[in-house]
């Protein structure tokens, strides 16, 4: 089968010939059918010094924003059935730790990652625990499913706030989980939700979604106009300007949430945080509970894709996706390793 692997340090994947895997002990053989190209994912591929982590675990199958068919289930009949269609949740943890026990298995000690630590879905087949694959509500169209992941992202980043009714928000970043957010924001009851973009976001579209779905595109230089009138502010693109900019924009009193990697280390004005009592938080992953209410929100059409996906390629040309991230040619790659269906 095919799969995508970072098998070197330096920018750059390879496309290799693996096994098809067999499942043991409680999973199930997935058959893919969507995989997303994340920002961790970008990271990973131009191998930027925050993701050097992962030369312990190289060569590493990528991909972590999948779902799929299940083609073979547990013999014992838990979990997923064959054919059943599976958005996979990518992160395996212990249960036992700490932070598990406390419902916080997003930061589990024991915690391993499909697509880092062991192979992710940027291949034909993957296996998967059955606990890990959750079945995706009839009707719920190819894009919507495909963006899953990031949307349970972007579910446990809105419980961190307080949303209220009225509330004045902003985007910084209208990429997928950005848009995502922005979906989540309105249905809570956000009285505005600002999506603030780069001119590659609005070249690529980023900013005529945001407005499809219900939100105000701004440009990062019309950004000054909306300046302390944000009661909270949600940071979904990877820079220390998006960051900069959102500590503009909060109000006092306000909540600053930051999603993004690779930001790396910045200058934050402490000072005007005290005084201006605006509270900066980050919100990391999902837990179980975020999946359950990902899908739910999916299959009630409250969040829908609603053409957040940008570029719909076959898994032999994820270089050519990679590429189209880096140059701001695309806003969301999927890649499907069949016929693509969806664009």
């Amino acid at each position: 089968m095919i799969s995508v692997v970072k098998d070197r340090e330096e920018p750059g994947i390879s496309l290799v010939d693996l096994p098809v895997p067999s499942p043991t002990g409680d999973q199930v053989l997935i058959r893919i059918d969507t995989v997303g190209i994340c920002g961790s994912d970008l990271h990973v591929y131009e191998w930027i010094p925050e993701y050097r982590w992962l030369k312990p675990h190289l060569p590493s199958g990528l991909g972590h924003e999948m779902t799929g068919t299940v083609v073979e289930a547990r013999p014992d009949g838990i979990g997923p059935q064959v054919n059943q269609r599976v958005a996979i949740r990518p992160a395996i943890t212990c249960g036992e730790c700490e932070p598990c026990q406390r419902g916080a298995s997003q930061r589990c000690t024991n915690r391993v990652r499909m697509g880092y630590e062991r192979p992710g879905g940027l291949a034909e087949f993957m296996v998967a625990p059955s606990a890990n694959a959750y079945p995706i509500p009839d009707g719920v169209d190819v894009e919507s499913a495909a963006l899953t992941e990031p949307l349970t992202v972007a579910v446990h980043a809105v419980k961190q706030v307080d949303v209220r009714p009225g509330s004045r928000v902003a985007v910084v970043g209208p990429g997928a989980i950005g848009l995502l957010a922005l979906q989540l924001l309105k249905a809570r009851g956000a009285r505005e939700v600002l999506v603030v973009g780069t001119e590659f976001d609005a070249a690529g579209g980023g900013l005529e979604v945001a407005e499809r779905l219900g939100g105000i595109g701004l440009l990062n230089t019309e950004a000054a106009s909306a300046s302390g009138t944000c009661d909270i502010v949600i940071v979904t693109a990877g820079s220390g300007a998006g960051l900069d900019q959102s500590l503009d924009l909060v109000a006092k009193g306000g909540t600053v949430c930051v999603i993004a990697l690779g930001i790396g280390r910045r200058h934050v004005d402490i000072d005007r945080l005290v005084r201006s009592e605006a509270k900066l938080i980050g919100s990391f992953g999902s837990v179980q509970g975020d999946w359950l209410d990902a899908l739910e929100l999916l299959g009630s059409g409250l969040v829908r894709g609603g053409g957040i996906v940008s570029h719909w390629l076959p898994l032999r040309d994820a270089e050519t996706g990679f590429e189209k991230l880096v140059s701001h040619e695309a806003r969301k790659v999927i890649l499907q390793p069949g016929e693509v269906k969806a664009r």
